[in-house]
């Protein structure tokens, strides 16, 4: 009978690890089923993720490719505006074309296709006739239809003579698979009064822009895409990942293909081998601790040793949380459910400068307010049982300074309901403020303090929608400082600085409240005019900033004294766009600076037309200066005297003597 006991109370004894280890057992099997479903779910989210990453990058690629293709539109419309309203083209191209003047003296010719690139240049009657073309830079007697193969023009001149429709318009065909941009104008006068327009229908300047290989390439490489071009079936690969996209361009859709930047293959190279290494680091402890913790498992007293140790586990993770709590940059709270601080962590004095026990017993409502909603109905809102975060919460510190942080808050739930709530507070004051300084930065010059190109567009472009009139006109001052370079070259360009600072100051108190002044760059600012009584009030202004700033700058115990000549344009006398008032304005400063120093100048035509021409014989005389050739028009005296400028290294422009 003992013996049965005996062999009763082993039996049971060896029972018990066995139910043990099954049940351990199953319970590893399960966390490593987790562990590896874990893993398996990191990897796919990380495919995931780098796929996300490449499709942006492609959908970035193709949105800077498609702003590309619509300024390459752009300069194409204004190349052909500024030729079709060129009253001298309107002499020699309509009614009766002069090949001479045209192609000979390169007015409208070989230049097109060797500056700017533009395969075809054609002027048609108005029933569609070629009577000039130019072709790769070569005058040859093909029609534009024969040429292109197909005929545009029928559309473009539907647009063109549309009511209210721009003189200027544009569309794209297809010309040997490539995308070919074709823009066209009729040929009038423009701003020369001295022409006088011939009876009967104008005559059409078009130009051609075919988007070939080379173009597309050199087009994406100035947005940073390699390798751009029209896709094509029978073209071969590209190496690599390939970025594709359809993109509409003047109304047609292109289908473009380049070599993908494959921004996420880095983070796949990275982050893949870690998570590999992870689940191994995992996998390799877990069996050893599980193996461990069977043989532990058949052990009673093993079991009440790792019951201490989960206990004194328990107590350091409390005291981690603790001192974690303590050491970071939020502090907690806790309030009752009347939203009365009822206990404040360590950190808060040392965040807000406030004592714990001035605010033990007060309002939250009185310390933070949110943004744009009443911050208690925000934390009682009933239903709530969760973690919840409101940002850009602001209070006062001690010292009277406005600072913000986020809150994030949970109920305190008990049995009988919520008995209170607590959270965490995270000062972000030096975000917003830092967002601030950028948003700052963003629109105004560090230097000066003036506002910057970004905020000139913005202030000029809201100032010609209220669509000046000329009675009540708007004046855009382009203005460079004289002798300028040999302050920055004798006293430093700290001295400069300080002078362009101080030409900021005189520059503010030349001009009304409602006007402004910006830096441009370097030496360079922009006055813009509003609500203009009377002419000669820009007269006087000029004078007066001349005045002012030839007034001498005395900087470092030094006395500098500098000009300034100005460029004006007026809208809507000369423009209503800011881009021309400003090349206007600045055609202007070039004009006043060319003639002498300290003065302002008002745009007129003549001022383009003149910069044409000198443009035209600094061409001819760098082509005469390679061919060792006397340029048409040109004394051989004249001639003698430019070549030798040239050959001592002589500075300045080919056209000055």
């Amino acid at each position: 009978m003992n013996k049965f006991f005996v062999t009763d109370d082993i039996a049971g004894t060896d029972l018990e690890p066995k139910r043990t280890a099954s049940f351990i057992k199953r319970a590893l099997l399960l966390m490593f089923s987790l562990l590896a479903m874990l893993f398996i779910i990191a990897i796919i989210a990380l495919l995931t993720i780098v796929r996300n990453i490449n499709e942006d990058s492609d959908k970035h690629s193709a949105m800077l490719l498609q702003k590309a293709i619509h300024n390459r539109v752009d300069t194409l419309t204004t190349h052909i505006k500024d030729y079709a309203w060129w009253g001298e083209a309107y002499q020699h191209l309509h009614p009766k074309v002069d090949t001479d003047w045209a192609y000979t003296r390169q007015n409208m010719g070989a230049t097109l296709w060797r500056d700017f690139e533009y395969e075809g240049v054609f002027v048609l009657d108005s029933s569609g006739q070629t009577r000039y073309s130019v072709i790769n830079g070569k005058l040859v007697t093909r029609s534009l239809q024969a040429w292109l193969g197909d005929d545009p023009l029928p559309e473009l001149m539907q647009k063109i003579n549309k009511p209210d429709a721009m003189p200027v318009s544009s569309t794209v065909v297809m010309k040997g698979g490539y995308p070919a941009l074709v823009a066209a104008a009729n040929i009038t006068t423009g701003d020369d009064s001295s022409i006088s327009a011939a009876p009967g229908p104008a005559s059409v300047l078009v130009f051609v822009d075919v988007l070939d290989e080379h173009k597309l390439a050199a087009l994406g490489e100035e947005y940073g895409i390699a390798q751009t071009r029209v896709q094509h079936t029978d073209a071969p690969k590209l190496e690599g990942r390939r970025g594709v996209a359809t993109l509409p361009v003047d109304g047609q859709q292109v289908t473009f293909e380049w070599k993908s930047e494959n921004p996420g293959r880095e983070l796949l190279l990275y982050i893949l081998p870690l998570l590999i290494l992870l689940a191994l680091c995992t996998a390799i402890p877990g069996v050893m601790l599980g193996r461990n913790a069977l043989k532990k498992a058949r052990m009673y007293d093993e079991n009440t040793y790792l019951l201490a140790q989960n206990r004194l586990a328990l107590t350091a993770s409390e005291r981690r949380f603790r001192d974690v709590a303590e050491a970071t940059t939020d502090w907690i709270w806790e309030t009752d459910t009347e939203l009365r601080f009822t206990w404040l962590s360590e950190r808060f004095p040392g965040i807000t400068g406030h004592s714990i026990s001035a605010w033990i017993g007060r309002p939250l409502s009185e310390l933070m307010e949110a943004e744009n909603q009443s911050l208690a109905d925000w934390i009682t809102l009933p239903g709530q049982t969760g973690h919840r975060r409101l940002l850009h919460c602001r209070y006062l510190s001690a010292m009277g300074h406005q600072r913000y942080c986020h809150i994030a808050i949970k109920p305190v739930i008990a049995p009988e309901g919520i008995t209170g709530y607590r959270g965490t507070a995270t000062d972000v004051t030096l975000e917003v403020e830092a967002q601030a300084r950028v948003e700052y930065l963003s629109r105004h010059d560090d230097l000066t303090g003036l506002p910057n190109r970004v905020r000139m567009r913005e202030f000029l472009e809201g100032k010609l929608r209220a669509q000046p009139t000329q009675m009540h006109p708007l004046a855009m001052l382009s203005l460079d400082l004289d002798k300028f370079k040999p302050v920055n070259d004798l006293f430093g360009h700290s001295a400069g600085d300080s002078v362009l600072h101080e030409v900021s100051t005189r520059l503010r108190a030349c001009i009304r409240d409602y006007d402004l002044v910006a830096r441009q760059g370097g030496d360079e600012f922009i006055l813009i005019i509003s609500d203009i009584r009377d002419r000669k009030y820009i007269d006087t202004l000029c004078e007066r900033i001349i005045a002012e700033i030839t007034r001498p700058f005395l900087i470092n115990g030094h006395e500098i004294v500098i000009g300034a000549s100005i460029g004006v344009a007026i809208a809507p006398h000369d423009a209503v766009d800011a881009s021309e008032l400003l090349r206007f304005s600045d055609i202007a400063l070039y004009k006043a600076k060319s003639t002498g120093r300290s003065k302002w100048m008002f745009y007129t035509p003549e001022m383009a037309e003149q910069m044409v021409q000198r443009r035209e014989m600094e061409e001819s005389l760098r082509e005469g200066i390679k061919k060792r050739a006397v340029p048409s028009g040109l004394s051989a005296a004249l001639w003698s005297r430019l070549l030798a400028h040239h050959c001592r290294g002589g500075a300045g422009p080919l056209g000055s003597p």
